[in-house]
């Protein structure tokens, strides 16, 4: 269909629309959508009363991101008898900037080489973020951060450390929510070039602003940005410090511990004082 036969018959969708309806924005809520991070928070006001009832009660509940983050932020391992997990990171982090500082004034001058210690600065406030709970507050309020603090160590210890056993389910259940960010940021993209090939600049049959406001969403409306920004924070296995021994214990199949420590899940972490959050369990 060309645009061209598409506009013989347009009028007679108003005001219908896919990408505005009650079905997509229940699903982009439950999966963790806020309202404050919506391109367009007005559209709750164009719906039916019996619709906008039901958005706003699924706004007013916990969304699949809500209950990623408290199982997160329950993870035991990134404490345990003595053993942090930011503080070893930190060493490492710190070792491989002090590398990647020398290669650079090494290998770059003048001009060339200021730029590229400018960018390893930036990057060394992004790595800074792991261990200094200030800097990672400051990120949120900046909007470059969603989840908490303890929830973004733990989803990045997972990721360092995913071939222990206990951490191998958990780490590809991170990658299967990303998976699910990148196939509706996919859907909303294509979603946007069907409509530019159509209407152009045109308003979009449910009343949005059509290809302006489709390409917005595009970039602002991912929900576990957090999980798939952790690529940044990895480190090469030569760099990652080697694990307790009685830490990699713990996170062996339950069948091959004896005896098994019950308080690694009762105190977070065979007896250090952590605080548990099961709200919504």
């Amino acid at each position: 269909m060309t645009a061209q036969e598409f506009l013989n018959f347009r009028d007679y969708l108003f005001p219908a629309s896919g990408f505005q309806s009650l079905q997509f924005r229940l699903l982009e809520t439950k999966l963790g959508l806020k309202l404050e991070k919506r391109v367009n928070q007005d559209f709750i006001n164009k719906l039916k009363e019996e619709d906008k009832k039901k958005v706003e009660k699924a706004l007013s509940e916990p969304s699949l991101f809500d209950y990623v983050e408290r199982w997160l932020r329950n993870m035991p391992f990134i404490e345990f008898r003595g053993y942090r997990f930011a503080s070893h990171y930190k060493e490492a982090v710190e070792k491989m900037h002090n590398l990647d500082s020398c290669a650079l004034n090494r290998m770059l001058e003048g001009e060339e080489r200021e730029a590229a210690m400018k960018d390893l600065a930036s990057t060394m406030e992004i790595y800074e973020s792991v261990w200094d709970k200030d800097v990672h507050n400051k990120q949120k309020e900046l909007g470059a951060r969603r989840l908490g603090f303890r929830a973004t160590n733990a989803c990045l210890m997972m990721m360092l450390y995913e071939d222990q056993p206990m951490l191998q389910l958990p780490a590809r259940l991170l990658r299967v929510l990303v998976d699910v960010d990148d196939c509706l940021n996919q859907w909303r993209h294509r979603h946007t070039q069907m409509v530019h090939r159509m209407i152009g600049q045109k308003i979009g049959t449910g009343g949005s602003l059509g290809h302006r406001y489709l390409k917005e969403t595009v970039d602002r409306h991912r929900i576990f940005s957090d999980i798939s920004n952790m690529s940044t924070l990895l480190l090469p296995k030569r760099f990652l410090p080697e694990l307790p021994t009685t830490l990699r214990d713990q996170m062996k199949y339950f069948h091959s511990i004896e005896p098994y420590d019950r308080t690694l899940f009762e105190l977070g972490g065979g007896g250090d004082n952590v605080e548990l959050d099961w709200t919504f369990c």
